[in-house]
């Protein structure tokens, strides 16, 4: 089991192939993902005093607004 903590999340990340950065702006560790050549970008926030590990992942891809109640 990892720790929670940026040191860990960085560790097991490089470990993957994966290559994290260290956001200052906003305190959290990103890292592209690549899917089908394209760059998914993923970010890392833990929550101070907490246990919660936050992850969102931006998917570059546009939306047909017919899929907007599905996608909600």
């Amino acid at each position: 089991m990892l720790g929670l903590d940026f040191d860990s999340i960085k560790n097991y990340l490089e470990s993957q192939g994966l290559h994290p950065e260290w956001q200052e702006e906003t305190k959290q560790i990103y890292c592209l993902i690549k899917i089908l050549n394209r760059d998914f970008p993923l970010f890392f926030r833990i929550f101070e005093e907490s246990e919660l590990l936050q992850l969102i992942i931006f998917i570059p891809s546009p939306i047909k607004e017919s899929s907007f109640n599905e996608i909600a």
